[in-house]
């Protein structure tokens, strides 16, 4: 709507302005009850709205009389109020539709059909209803003088007016790409608008960017109180608003902005918005619609209920805290702060962050996606590419489930495993920010019994820095882990054993800690863990096909592992209650996307959470670890990179994204191997620099145990003849292990390892420790193919894993 839209509306509801300047200065308003009474029907809290009233009062709201003598009923604080000029009464209801004023005289209201009232008797006086607006209470509908089609061809070839002055250059930004959790309802991309036809062919919102930037903490900032912000429309090309003003008959041009002068929309400086409900989706009743053309629509309108008027008044708050200000006639316009620095613009909403101008090639994923497929005997894939603040690619490939044979979609859920981490540390900075609790809060606080828990703090759970063993060191399912069990026991077990090593001297990966966590973050937030994660993060972020340890099996991939090179089998899946908050997240790749885009931008968290979940941990001694809040951090080529990988029996999962470049790739499988990411990042964050990273300071890597017997590479080549020729000495094999590698399995492996020949080669790549044990990587040159082994043993020399690929 247009500037002139006040003016106009201050001149043909003068009486109306007269009743709001009464309000303004101080109406004398007698109440019927006592004050605690009208009080006590207030919210109590006042971050909650106030109840509805009675639906029985709902058709006697509104105005009734002369413009020489309007009145207007309302609901306010539980009581029903006859406000005027001259003051307010409250009145109180005698019977259904019959009230009586303070000082004794009656109030009859007469009601129509539809059980709205249309006329107010007071005393002896009869007001008719007056129709404020289109009787439907929807905005005008204008009925163009020309076909659009030919306004929008003239308006294409025509330019803005001509502007001087010092201009900041356009930098418009798509609301969603910095806050996916801003909702669109973009009204002139349909018919339901002021002309009743489509003037957008996208269905888009922009602003510029500090506009935008803005509006992000704006919803942030509602987001506790259960609110999110609808918008209606934003930055509008000068071509639109001259099909406006052309389009409109010469008494109506007091709805629309004049071309001549173009308008803040056209600056990318306005937008058009209301609040949605978080838990139902649904946008907020405010006293009048959106765009619609009556006094119903001033900001400080006091008709309505208290409940409507409560939310026109929190969002204008809001607004108002990040530099926008309210148009005068119309509650869900609102102006930045900074607006006459841009100038008139009139690209059009194809032409801004088009997919089509920059998009990845499609093309390339698929062969890439194809080989990795083909070379790792991948069973299903899911990904999704974000290049430029959009999700630019989703795609499946491969089947998600065998038998029977079912392809993977971009809504098939797959286990993300330990990529749940980032989320759960994000909702333990998302309870600080409630302050229910501080993430330098040590565990003695609720847990006191585990070991050292006046030294451990949350934080360091958090960052893998606490000394307790992971629970989790091996990479199939062994006989305690297929049963079912709880995070307490869990605790109980490897959470009261000595450290691994003294509280933030090392960092070591440890699944433990963060079943400690959840449950502190269960107990603190007084809910599931699940539920906290839906309400906290999947909801507001639209994450829709996230489920957490989910128990029905609808559009989930199935798991699939292989055995000594063999063929895919149905994975094992760990008894319930194992993977919790280290990993029980199952997830689409678009979804975690959004996620990413969440995170990548302000306002999903606090300035200071941010700092806390991208902040990598230093060690006592000052090294750096290379990790954060649940995210792995590092750089590459001139890249700022976050990511983390995530692994379950039988799926797998990878997330980077890199900030600077409002980039990211999200990579999940159903097999036990994955598509490696770089070379999709490659293609979405391009390196900055040819030089490689300079290599820095790490720990000191802890001291390996050495095995009795014979040293890795020998025990390597000697486990890997003994499957080839079918005869494992079972008296090097622990309890576990022994029951994972069956007869059958012995066999299989045989089948598969003997035809492809002797051993030729032997090379170790690499030994480190884990829960105890030595772990050796030997890559082995076999006939006229590689072959990957990875093997942990005890110190006493007993083989707890050898697994191969």
């Amino acid at each position: 709507m247009s500037q002139a839209l006040m003016q106009s509306t201050i001149r043909r509801a003068s009486a109306l302005l007269a009743v709001l300047g009464a309000l303004g200065t101080g109406c004398r308003t007698v109440p019927s009850t006592p004050p605690a009474t009208a009080a006590a029907v207030r919210s109590a809290n006042p971050n909650v709205p106030p109840p509805p009233p009675p639906a029985r009062w709902l058709g006697l709201l509104g105005e009734y009389g002369p413009d020489s003598g309007i009145r207007i009923v309302l609901e306010r604080d539980g009581q029903l109020v006859l406000h005027s000029a001259s003051g307010e009464m409250v009145l109180a209801e005698q019977s259904d539709g019959s009230f009586s004023t303070p000082d004794g005289r009656r109030v009859r209201f007469v009601r129509g059909a539809s059980d709205r009232a249309i006329r107010l008797s007071l005393g002896d006086s009869a007001l008719e209803r007056r129709q404020v607006g289109p009787e439907s209470g929807n905005q005008l509908v204008i009925t163009p003088v020309r076909p659009i089609a030919e306004l929008r061809r003239e308006a294409l070839a025509a330019r803005p007016p001509a502007e001087r002055g010092p201009f900041l250059p356009s930098d418009l930004v798509e609301l969603t790409t910095l806050d996916p959790t801003i909702k669109l309802e973009i009204r002139y991309a349909t018919s339901n608008n002021l002309f009743g036809t489509p003037f957008y062919s996208q269905a888009r919102a922009f602003l510029q960017r500090p506009a935008a930037e803005a509006l992000v903490r704006v919803n942030a900032a509602l987001r506790p109180r259960g609110y999110g912000l609808l918008v209606h429309d934003g930055y509008r090309p000068w071509s639109v608003t001259k099909m406006f003003w052309d389009a409109s008959p010469e008494d109506k041009h007091i709805f629309v902005a004049n071309p001549a002068e173009g308008s803040k929309h056209n600056r990318g400086a306005a937008v058009d918005l209301t609040l949605y409900d978080l838990a139902t989706g649904a946008p907020v009743e405010m006293v009048s619609t959106y765009d619609e053309t009556s006094p119903r629509a001033y900001p400080d309108y006091p008709g309505g209920t208290s409940r409507q008027r409560w939310y026109r008044a929190l969002l204008r708050r809001a607004m108002e805290a990040e530099r926008f200000k309210v148009y005068e006639a119309e509650w869900w316009h609102f102006d930045y702060a900074d607006w006459q620095k841009y100038p008139i613009g009139n690209v059009e909403f194809e032409q801004i962050g088009s997919p089509r101008s920059s998009a990845v090639d499609e093309r390339i994923v698929d062969s890439i996606a194809a080989a990795a497929m083909t070379q790792q005997r991948l069973v299903g894939l899911s990904l999704a590419i974000v290049r430029n603040g959009r999700i630019e690619l989703a795609k499946g490939y491969g089947l998600a489930s065998l038998q029977p044979r079912v392809p993977v979609d971009t809504g098939t859920r797959f286990s993300i495993g330990s990529v749940t981490k980032e989320f759960v540390a994000a909702l333990a900075l998302l309870l600080q920010e409630d302050g229910k609790l501080s993430v330098h809060d040590t565990l003695s606080k609720w847990y006191p019994k585990l070991t050292r828990s006046r030294e451990i703090t949350l934080l360091d759970l958090i960052n893998h820095v606490s000394g307790y063993r992971d629970y989790y060191p091996l990479d199939y399912v062994d006989r305690e882990m297929a049963k079912p069990t709880t995070a307490e026991h869990i605790m109980q077990e490897y959470a009261t054993m000595p450290l691994d090593f003294d509280p933030g001297t090392r960092w070591s990966y440890s699944n433990t800690g963060y079943t400690i966590l959840g449950r502190v973050l269960e107990r603190v937030g007084g809910k599931p863990l699940g539920t906290l994660l839906e309400e906290r993060i999947f909801q507001p972020l639209g994450m829709r096909q996230t489920l957490y340890e989910p128990t029905q099996t609808e559009r989930r991939a199935s798991g699939y592992v292989s055995w000594a090179l063999g063929e895919m089998e149905p994975a094992l899946l760990e008894g319930s209650g194992w993977i919790g908050a280290p990993g029980g997240i199952w997830s689409t790749a678009n979804d975690i996307a959004r996620w990413d885009l969440a995170l990548m931008r302000p306002g999903f968290l606090t300035p200071a959470s941010r700092a806390v979940l991208f902040g990598e941990r230093v060690l006592r001694d000052g090294t750096p670890t290379g990790y954060a809040g649940g995210l792995g951090v590092g750089d590459s080529f001139g890249r700022h990179v976050f990511q983390h990988g995530g692994a379950t029996s039988g799926f797998s999962a990878t997330n980077v994204f890199v900030p600077a470049d409002s980039a990211a790739v999200v990579i999940l499988s159903n097999t036990d191997q994955n598509l490696g990411a770089a070379p999709l990042v490659a293609l979405v964050a391009p390196p900055r620099t040819a030089a490689a990273t300079p290599s820095r300071r790490t720990q000191t890597p802890m001291t390996p145990p050495t095995p009795r017997g014979a040293g890795a590479v020998a025990a390597a080549v000697s486990f890997f003849n003994d499957l080839q020729h079918g005869q494992v000495n079972r008296r090097m094999l622990s309890a576990d292990y022994t029951a994972f590698l069956t007869p059958a399995r012995v066999r299989q492996a045989a089948a598969t390892l003997a035809p492809l020949g002797e051993v030729s080669g032997a090379q170790l790549l690499g030994v480190s420790e884990r829960g105890g044990m030595q772990v050796a990587r030997v890559r082995l040159t076999v006939g006229s193919r590689t072959v990957n082994t990875l093997m942990y043993r005890r110190p006493d020399g007993v083989l707890e894993q050898y697994l191969l690929w």
